[in-house]
């Protein structure tokens, strides 16, 4: 049982009287003892007056002294030791005037102590105590020699009285001093737990606070759920990823469109999985996104459990790798065309050989033969196998067999010399025009790789022209080019440009139509290497690529090359 008054709040007024449901405070406690010594001596000075100056001081006074004390240390803490010293007085000296004296000398003290015992520690406290034995057995010792009540115990010796009742306040005070140090224990101990439970749920807010900062700034898509299947977590990359926000998502279940239908089954099996207590490390799936784009998905999940060790739930991490799965594709598709290209340039390797021995054959049968027809069938014979050499030689440039021959040549005759095998591989329904300037263009470039550029513009031109048209192949100065410094009449720049009948290319996806593997083709229609080789070769030829485009009228590539100007 706690002996202190009622500690008010900051901020709230000090109360005598308790709220409604709460026990009886303290103070009434505190105010009844004085106020029923101060009824008992006005009654006994009622019934037998003996107006000494004293026996009124102690019947009537120091109780009515005692009751204001005690209300201003229930109004006012700080008033508290002065109500607790006025007890101890009382008890001191009240013995010598009152009947009741002993009486009043035993509890007294024990009352002072219950108001400063809350707010003492250790040797205050301590002496708290010490004040109050000393009081008590002042009190008891002025009752039992020289007060009212000395001669009624008879003819017991006033010392066997004295002991008597000292030894009752010793120990009552003793009671008092262990509980109130078994409270004030109990009280520090609570203090600890709490400042250390205080300082576990900081550390904890910290902790938390921490990992949502973590969540929420990572790029990677984390959520979470429970075994009911509904969303608790949808991080901001999740949002980014797939398209849902997280107050659509939080609370239900996963978004339906975001599982294929041919995953839902893999899914639901690896969520029992993880519930089971499995871990999840890198599974790789497809993702729907709210538009309904496909993404490719590396799961990391694990299951979440309470403090028993039960799952609760689910948290995953899903790892987007849509552009590594697209370049890993890229990449196999770009092998796949260098071992066309090996087979291509070894196919051309050998079927050189036997024109070269075809072409020999024909050599001897048009000089030895005597007849004029035999002579000119050998002739056409030795015309079509030089025909023959140079298509293997455009598929030993495509095959890139061939070191990298950087000369000057004329751009007329590399272009003039690519017609008969552009003719063959764009086909009859496309016409062909060559337009060539009058003046040479010389270039220092490697012919085999501006063969292979004028082939990859040619091919796309006839892919955006599938019904048939026209291609032109046009070599001239650079419209509006600075002149060389050496020469007023000689450009600094010579233009290659190749234009088609086409489609022409969307405005949405010029920007990107040189970047390596980007393609508008279907699958298995086109690596996406063709304009990037393109502007390769262009850019270490320190030359420049333009596109001109016009939807539905055609489309125009034009290479500017430097002219080789020591030429």
């Amino acid at each position: 049982m706690s002996l202190s008054t009622h500690r008010p709040s900051q901020g709230s007024s000090p109360r005598l009287v308790s709220e409604p449901g709460e026990r009886p405070g303290f103070a009434r406690i505190l105010l009844l003892a004085p106020i029923i010594a101060f009824t008992v001596g006005a009654i006994r000075v009622a019934i037998e007056p003996t107006w000494n100056a004293g026996y009124l001081a102690a019947s009537i006074g120091l109780p009515a002294i005692i009751v204001v004390a005690l209300v201003v240390a229930t109004r006012w803490d700080p008033a508290r030791p002065i109500a607790a010293a006025a007890l101890f007085v009382e008890a001191a000296v009240a013995g010598a005037f009152l009947p009741a004296g002993i009486a009043v000398a035993v509890i007294l003290p024990i009352i002072a102590v219950g108001l400063v015992q809350s707010r003492l520690r250790d040797r205050a406290l301590l002496a708290s105590f010490v004040v109050a034995g000393t009081a008590a057995a002042t009190g008891i010792t002025m009752a039992a020699l020289v007060g009212p009540a000395h001669g009624q115990y008879g003819s017991t010796p006033p010392i066997l009285t004295i002991t008597a009742f000292v030894a009752i306040d010793v120990f009552a005070l003793a009671l008092v001093w262990r509980s109130t140090r078994d409270l004030g224990e109990a009280l520090e101990h609570a203090q600890r737990q709490i400042a250390a439970r205080s300082l576990t749920e900081t550390e904890l807010d910290r902790t938390s606070e921490i990992l949502s900062a973590i969540v929420r700034s990572s790029p990677v898509a984390t959520l979470a759920f429970g075994l009911d299947r509904e969303v608790t977590l949808w991080n901001p990359a999740a949002e980014r990823i797939f398209g849902w926000r997280a107050e659509d998502v939080v609370g239900q279940p996963l978004p339906e469109g975001m599982i294929p239908t041919d995953e839902r089954a893999s899914w639901a099996a690896r969520i029992e999985r993880t519930i089971g207590g499995q871990v999840t490390n890198g599974d790789r799936v497809r993702r729907a996104t709210r538009d309904g784009r496909e993404r490719w998905v590396d799961i990391y999940a694990a299951p979440l459990r309470d403090r028993l060790g039960r799952s609760i739930g689910i948290a995953a991490q899903l790892v987007d790798v849509s552009e590594r799965v697209e370049l890993e594709a890229q990449l196999l598709q770009a092998q796949k065309m260098e071992a066309i290209g090996l087979l291509a340039s070894g196919i051309a390797h050998d079927f050189n050989n036997t024109l070269t021995a075809a072409g020999g054959f024909a050599g001897l049968i048009e000089l030895n033969a005597s007849e004029d027809e035999v002579r000119s069938d050998a002739r056409e014979i030795v015309r079509a196998v030089d025909r023959a050499r140079q298509l293997t030689g455009k598929l030993l440039a495509f095959g890139r067999v061939s070191e990298s021959a950087v000369r000057t040549v004329d751009a007329r005759t590399v272009v003039d010399g690519l017609a008969p095998l552009l003719r063959q591989l764009i086909g009859p329904e496309t016409e062909i025009v060559v337009e060539l300037a009058i003046d040479p263009a010389y270039v220092r470039i490697d012919p085999g790789q501006l063969e292979q550029v004028l082939i990859n513009l040619s091919i796309n031109a006839r892919d955006a022209m599938p019904g048939g048209g026209r291609l032109t192949l046009v070599v001239r100065p650079a419209v509006g080019s600075p002149v060389d410094p050496r020469s007023i009449e000689l450009p600094d720049r010579v233009e290659i440009a190749v234009s088609d009948t086409g489609s022409g290319v969307p405005e949405d996806i010029r920007g990107r139509i040189f970047e390596p593997f980007f393609t508008t083709k279907g699958h298995g229609f086109g690596s996406g290497l063709g304009l990037a080789m393109v502007k390769g070769f262009v850019a270490s030829a320190g030359g420049e690529v333009h596109l001109d485009s016009v939807i539905d009228e055609g489309t125009t590539f034009t290479i500017r090359l430097p002219v080789d100007a020591e030429a």
